[in-house]
């Protein structure tokens, strides 16, 4: 009988002190707003404040509150003493995706005083979610606009115009070696001078062609392709200009665009020229005087541009004249 006075004497002073300390204890929490967007930020104070012979421990928050309540961040309990009152503050970060009234439910805060162990609770706390609403004014859902391009600049350009330009100079590299080989002639030409000075073999060959009496005997084409044949070497060795390989007029260009010779022996060549372009290509028969006349002026136009050579004697007498001095 004594022992069960005993201890219910015990569990009643406990549950007094447990009351008494209850006094001394002020929980609270809230929410600093009760209306979001969904997908918003807001925050949950919660506020302790207790004797400092208490122990008091806060919920452990992971990353959910029940009821669609999402934790985004969870701050450091911040501890601040006075007069023997231990203050303490933490701040959840919180987020919700679920539209409609929801309820935060009480936060369990356990108490412990010596082997008596008791909970504290916050109050509930509501918000409500909204969706963002429709954009009535806009009719029609639009397609997703396509990236902006940035336009291209010269710079970007230039590796295929650079490219462009060695296509091209390649293919024409290939067609000059192909032209050069259906010929069977060399890829490149060096004019090789003759020994022998250029007039003195013009008219040499002129003298031979004039022996050969071609156009005596109907041969008028071969007549004038022989005569301009002459010259056109005569040019190539005497002026260094590949006379070979150009036409008539590009060769009469070249004297014009020069000074290479006067204007009176350009007329000359300009005479020849023409005559035998008209005959090759059938648009003319040239008279027995023109034939004649075509050969007097190679004869001509060798003798006016012949380069002029010292004989041995003049030569021998420079010679000595420099031993002299």
């Amino acid at each position: 009988m004594l022992n069960n006075f005993k201890l219910t004497l015990f569990f009643f002073l406990t549950i007094l002190s447990i009351s008494v300390f209850s006094q001394n204890i002020t929980l609270n929490a809230e929410i600093d707003t009760n209306a979001i967007l969904i997908g918003d930020h807001f925050n949950m104070k919660i506020t302790l404040s207790q004797p400092s012979n208490i122990k008091i421990d806060f919920p452990i928050f992971t990353d959910t509150i029940p009821n669609s309540v999402e934790i985004l961040s969870a701050s450091k309990i911040d501890t601040v003493v006075t007069n023997g009152i231990l203050n303490l503050k933490q701040n959840l970060v919180l987020t919700s995706f679920d539209s409609g009234p929801h309820e935060i439910l009480p936060l369990d805060f356990v108490i412990h005083i010596d082997t008596i162990t008791d909970t504290i609770r916050t109050r509930q706390m509501f918000y409500q979610v909204f969706t963002i609403p429709p954009d009535t004014a806009v009719q029609d859902i639009k397609d997703i606009k396509p990236p902006f391009e940035a336009p291209i600049s010269f710079r970007e350009y230039l590796p295929y115009i650079l490219l462009g330009l060695g296509i091209i100079a390649l293919i024409i590299a290939i067609w000059w070696y192909l032209k050069k080989r259906k010929k069977n002639e060399p890829i490149t030409r060096i004019i090789q001078k003759p020994k022998e000075p250029a007039h003195i073999i013009a008219f040499r060959e002129l003298d031979e062609l004039k022996e050969k009496k071609l156009w005596q005997q109907g041969k008028i084409k071969e007549y004038h392709t022989e005569v301009t044949e002459i010259i056109r070497k005569y040019i190539e060795f005497r002026f260094n200009v590949m006379a070979l390989e150009q036409t008539s007029d590009e060769i009469l260009s070249t004297f014009r665009n020069s000074n290479l010779c006067e204007a009176e022996n350009l007329g000359l060549l300009n005479q020849m020229f023409s005559l035998a372009d008209l005959v090759k290509f059938a648009k003319a028969n040239p008279l027995p005087d023109e034939h004649d006349s075509s050969m007097r002026n190679a004869y001509s136009f060798v003798s006016n541009t012949k380069t002029e050579l010292k004989s041995d004697n003049q030569q021998n007498t420079t010679e000595v004249n420099s031993e002299t001095k």
